[in-house]
């Protein structure tokens, strides 16, 4: 993925925050993941979890994704296109 892709994004509105990830999410790319997890601004609140532009989704990365969120005191109140994220 090029330096100017992203592998996830926030987008607020209302109150209410989704997350959106996207992309080729496996160990080889976790610390990028990590990364644009870090910097993706996430709010302590639950989130809305949006998959549908993932490509794969791997073990490693579920655990960053999960870590992040956590780390923000945010959670996954839903999850959309939800096939492989870990709820």
């Amino acid at each position: 993925m090029s330096a100017s892709a992203r592998y996830c994004w926030l987008e607020r509105a209302g109150g209410q925050a989704t997350l959106f990830l996207s992309g080729v999410w496996h160990l080889p790319r976790i610390a990028e993941i990590d990364a644009g997890l870090a910097g993706a601004g996430m709010p302590a609140l639950p989130l809305t979890v949006d998959g549908a532009a993932l490509s794969t989704l791997d073990t490693a990365a579920a655990l960053a994704l999960l870590r992040r969120i956590a780390g923000a005191g945010a959670s996954i109140a839903h999850a959309l296109h939800a096939e492989g994220i870990p709820l």
